[in-house]
């Protein structure tokens, strides 16, 4: 099959008018029985589309994002309820959030985690030869994150944390702070900042950023 994209001038005041005609076109066009939004700017844009089509709009918001915190987006949330007919949360922690945020009734918000298989079996020489390649030694321990490095994620307050935290964890897990290792596997615009932070607060060593991988599992 293919993928359609559309775009739209998220500056144009209230919205952009042409973008939702578009997505309302395809919508007719292609037969969509069903629209999946995923974050509130996009569920203005679904709701607004699916509005005269007779299409049943699912939105699907995807953690507590701080954005959503300020008065005007806590309004846009509380009109676009009246535009969306279910309403899924990735977490509780993230429907809790919905809840006090936006004022949305708990008990309308369907929690879906995200799916994972959370034992995939990987040979054992894949894993050596990864952690050969990430300079990760065998009796290493490693924790860390799968995911963009964006603003959001807060690697910039992690990490004076993670480096106060550095020496009582060594100690729990009897091993030298230097066999302890963050590995943050994904990137994107903060990952220089990351570096830059990690090599300033004496974490170099600590700290493994295995870039963007195509399968991030193994």
């Amino acid at each position: 099959g293919s993928v359609r994209a559309f775009g739209a001038q998220r500056h144009r005041f209230p919205w952009d008018r042409q973008a939702v005609e578009t997505i309302r076109a395809a919508i007719r066009e292609d037969g969509v029985q069903l629209l999946h939004s995923h974050n509130m700017t996009a569920q203005q844009y679904a709701g607004l589309a699916a509005r005269r089509t007779n299409v049943p709009h699912l939105y699907t918001q995807h953690g507590a994002n701080r954005h959503h915190h300020g008065l005007k987006d806590r309004i846009r949330a509380f009109l676009l309820r009246r535009l969306t007919d279910r309403t899924v949360a990735v977490s509780h922690e993230t429907a809790a959030s919905m809840a006090t945020v936006q004022r949305l009734p708990l008990g309308d918000i369907i929690v879906v985690p995200n799916g994972i298989d959370p034992h995939p079996h990987v040979p054992s020489n894949e894993i050596a030869a990864l952690r050969a390649e990430l300079g990760i030694a065998d009796g290493d321990f490693v924790f860390g994150s799968v995911g963009r490095l964006a603003p959001v994620k807060g690697w910039d307050r992690f990490l004076p944390i993670f480096k106060d935290a550095l020496p009582e964890l060594a100690r729990t897990l009897a091993v030298a702070c230097s066999d302890i290792k963050l590995l943050l596997v994904g990137d994107g615009s903060c990952r220089p900042g990351i570096e830059e932070q990690a090599r300033e607060l004496g974490l170099g060593g600590n700290v493994v950023l295995a870039g963007y991988r195509p399968a991030p599992r193994a």
